[in-house]
């Protein structure tokens, strides 16, 4: 007879990724500032100074590398676990008087101000849960994440008011294998580093009549710097990268790089180990690398992407052809369609306008006509619409034309440079 599954209760962790990045890297930059400086003036200054650098900076090096050989990888160690947060058991969550409450249980409540949280997203959880991340800015706990796993029904509302319809997908890493990996490639390079920097710091000390005590102080001194230097670059390297996925399309950034990509281009895209793939119109294919990034969060995100670009059904009628430098006409005749037009010109009812402002998948040239459009009328009630809209977009320039038109502050140069950005994109 087999076991009844117990059903998945809530939970809720914390990753702290700004204490662990100190942690980490504080140590690392004290090893820095002790080998540099000594090197320097071991194979520059004259020889008295030269001399008093290579025997102050044998100790020093020596006491630095012996401490930190061991202590080190515990500290990589733990932060790993640390920026992976520990998962608590929790009663549940819910919004009230501007805070996220987190009923942790026996009567005890966390609460965060929803000031503090930056953006997030949402993905299926274990089970029947929902999985929320969340993350939090200012002081110490800037860049941290709250993840928590609640009931569908206790997630929707907290997504809705927190994420909205522009959530911002943070591709991390969570496989300690990578982890692992990344800590083997950085002592190999840590070593070589260390072994051709002490070589040439020995060139410059022979006549000082180093001893082997000392050359291995500043040798394992080095090899601990070099090592948690290495760490740091490939964590740069390899930094997480985020995906807006607005209702317009998606914002990728990374360490290097923003590129933003219509839904309009894309043809589908697919969630693979460590990567997205997106296919574009015309045989393009864009590859974003997320290495050791969680399944399930890369399949939300192609999933989402993948529904809304097959939502786009809006009228051509709300939109007529717009050719660069003509932005003035063309703003005439949108708002000639909204007032009835002529008989050649098919009228725009308010309420096709609202559709095409908000509706996933539709061009920027329609979002931005609409919008033009949603002012004439001079309501104020339009102008939240569009302010809303913007909101939800992942486009930054479309996204502050909108602001700007329904702050009545945006001039046709802004809408042409919008529009036109859109044409010479390459496709």
């Amino acid at each position: 007879m087999r076991a009844v599954e117990r059903p998945r209760r809530s939970t809720h962790r914390h990753e702290l990724h700004a204490l662990s990045s100190l942690a980490r890297y504080l140590p690392v930059f004290v090893g820095i500032l002790l080998a540099i400086p000594f090197s320097l003036s071991v194979t520059r200054d004259g020889a008295d100074i030269a001399r008093r650098a290579w025997e102050v900076g044998a100790d020093l090096l020596g006491m630095y590398g012996g401490a930190f050989a061991v202590a080190l990888p515990f500290v990589l160690l733990v932060t790993s676990y640390l920026r992976r947060g520990r998962r608590k058991e929790i009663e549940g969550a819910s919004l009230k008087d501007g805070h996220l409450v987190i009923a942790v249980g026996q009567g005890r409540e966390r609460r965060v101000h929803l000031s503090r949280v930056r953006h997030g997203f949402a993905q299926p959880g274990p089970g029947e849960l929902t999985t929320l991340s969340l993350e939090l800015r200012h002081g110490l706990t800037e860049g941290d994440r709250i993840v928590l796993e609640l009931e569908k029904e206790q997630a929707e509302p907290i997504a809705r008011a927190i994420i909205g319809d522009a959530p911002r997908f943070h591709l991390s890493r969570a496989s300690r294998g990578l982890g692992l990996a990344m800590l083997a490639v950085a002592a190999i390079v840590g070593s070589r580093v260390a072994a051709h920097v002490v070589t040439d710091v020995l060139r410059a000390a022979r006549a000082f009549s180093p001893t082997p005590a000392q050359i291995e102080a500043w040798l394992l001194g080095w090899v601990v710097a070099a090592t948690g230097a290495a760490h740091g670059v490939l964590s740069v390297l390899l930094s997480s990268t985020e995906v807006v996925a607005g209702v317009d399309g998606l914002r990728i950034e990374s360490t290097f790089r923003q590129l933003f990509i219509g839904y309009d281009r894309i043809l589908r895209v697919e969630a693979r180990p460590w990567c997205l793939v997106v296919r574009l119109r015309g045989g393009v294919t864009r590859i974003v690398l997320a290495p050791g990034a969680d399944r399930r969060t890369l399949e939300a995100l192609a999933d989402l992407a993948n529904e809304r670009r097959g939502v786009s059904t809006t009228p051509a009628a709300i939109v007529p052809e717009w050719q660069p430098g003509t932005v003035k006409r063309w703003r005439e005749a949108i708002v000639r369609r909204v007032e009835g037009g002529g008989y050649r010109e098919a009228s725009v009812s308010l309420r096709e306008l609202g559709e095409a402002l908000e509706k996933p998948g539709v061009s920027k040239e329609v979002r931005v006509a609409a919008a033009l459009a949603l002012t004439s009328t001079g309501g104020a009630h339009e102008r939240v619409r569009i302010r809303a809209a913007a909101a939800t977009l992942a486009d930054d320039q479309t996204r502050v034309a909108l602001e700007r038109i329904a702050n009545d502050e945006a001039d046709l140069s802004i809408v042409e440079a919008v529009l036109s950005e859109g044409r010479s994109r390459v496709r």
